[in-house]
């Protein structure tokens, strides 16, 4: 079954062992630190790959550092990032992920380009949804631009053209 992913893509600053969050004005130190190719979609297109499945994803990114990470590690898993767009001076999301020894976990956030997608960026790339078998949208939270009457929409879109769809 073929996948089209649709939605957030950013890099995430993991920061683990931290014993509690600071309090304005403090420093707490963590253990160790990731610096990782992210977001719901992105998560979702590497393990889609790692089964197997055909994917394609449409989403933005930054014209920065970051963006082009993001893009050469789904290129690397053999992910199609065809749809896939560079925001021109944009930078990428950002989210920084304080882990505690148990595991829980606090995110900050920056949305950064993801604030200027909406769905022209879907009908950019209209073709890959036609072509997957299973349509995903995925950290729908973190696209201001796409709101809940237009994701709707697009679903029903999608339902009418027969293909089954997943939101998270």
């Amino acid at each position: 079954m073929s996948f089209c992913l649709i939605g957030n893509f950013c890099t995430d600053l993991i920061i683990r062992g931290v014993p509690r969050l600071p309090v304005w004005g403090q420093e707490v130190a963590g253990e160790s630190y990731l610096l990782v190719s992210s977001g719901q979609t992105a998560y979702s297109a590497f393990a889609l790959r790692a089964l197997g499945a055909p994917v394609s994803v449409i989403g933005c990114v930054g014209d920065d550092a970051w963006g082009r990470q993001i893009r050469d590690d789904l290129e690397a898993q053999g992910v199609d990032t065809g749809g896939l767009e560079t925001m021109a001076g944009g930078r990428t999301a950002l989210s920084v992920a304080a882990v505690r020894p148990d595991g829980e976990r606090a995110f900050i956030s920056d949305f950064a380009c993801l604030k200027q997608a909406d769905e022209s960026l879907l009908e950019r790339h209209w073709e890959r949804i036609a072509l997957a078998e299973q349509i995903c949208l995925l950290g729908v939270f973190s696209w201001p631009g796409l709101s809940l009457a237009r994701t709707a929409a697009l679903f029903r879109r999608i339902r009418q053209a027969g293909k089954p769809t997943m939101l998270d």
